[in-house]
């Protein structure tokens, strides 16, 4: 944490994300950095969790009280393969929280000279289609690092998608398993880019040391992060981390599970 609450943490309003605020946070308040209120539903949406930051500390912008929701009907306590995927998807919820979410995006904070950032998004083309970046250090300087290219802008960011992925999450295309990446994936990875990005933040100091191994496109160079997954003329791919033909079943990337070979877009 860069900046700790200084005080005891009181809720100032009776409401928050929709959701009463429990009564003894605001008369007595907690001592802690964030508090994050866990609810749960019973839904049929094939869902298993979201997580949205509430509000916002007035010292920094930085997330203080969050909203993390189970759906019941999404758990399965029963298999541990099942258990491993949810307990990832709860840190990927969970990092939603500690910021990573286009509506905190323009309240990232510049401890040098103690005021929001100046913009860190912006917008760029590859392949045909458009893409919104995130550029913040340290995370823009190691991506051009890790896969050999200069000239990249920043994080790319999920294009597709509704409100819930849109603009929050890492491209797919181009992080594969990274935890933050926009739905479920085997074997998904708490890789040093997530790190990066909460650095990035202006809230928090990460043990890099925590960081779990990413191989995909790393040395790749420029082609691998602008261009398409597949050739537009035929199913065909310079690169091996994309699989051809499509609709074919084998391995994943990482070999720890089997997969499907598709493809919404390239």
């Amino acid at each position: 944490m860069v900046d700790p609450y200084p005080e005891t943490l009181k809720i100032s309003v009776e409401e928050a994300c929709g959701l009463p605020v429990p009564q003894y946070l605001i008369d007595d308040g907690v001592e802690a950095d964030l508090i994050v209120l866990v609810t749960g539903v019973s839904s049929d949406e094939g869902f298993l969790a979201n997580a949205q930051p509430c509000i916002s500390s007035n010292q920094n912008n930085r997330p203080v009280y969050g909203n993390l929701e189970f759906n019941y009907k999404g758990i399965n306590p029963t298999d541990s393969f099942a258990f491993a995927n949810d307990y990832l998807t709860t840190l990927h919820e969970f990092t939603h929280i500690l910021g990573f979410t286009n509506g905190l995006y323009d309240k990232f904070w510049d401890n040098e000279n103690d005021d929001v950032k100046p913009l860190v998004t912006g917008e760029v083309e590859y392949a045909g289609f458009t893409y919104t970046y995130v550029d913040i250090e340290p995370l823009t300087t190691m991506l051009q690092t890790y896969f050999g290219c200069e000239t990249i802008p920043g994080a790319l960011l999920e294009n597709q998608g509704g409100d819930g992925s849109l603009g929050s999450h890492f491209e797919r295309r181009v992080f594969h398993s990274e935890v933050m990446t926009a739905s479920e994936i085997d074997d998904a990875r708490m890789s040093a880019f997530t790190l990066a990005f909460l650095e990035g933040t202006g809230w928090y100091t990460p043990d890099y040391d925590m960081a779990e191994p990413m191989n995909w496109g790393k040395n790749q160079g420029c082609e691998f992060y602008e261009g398409p997954c597949i050739s537009g003329s035929g199913p065909s791919s310079e690169f091996d981390e994309f699989c051809v033909p499509m609709e074919q079943v084998g391995c994943t990337w990482t070999r720890a599970a089997q997969a499907y070979c598709g493809a919404t877009s390239r």
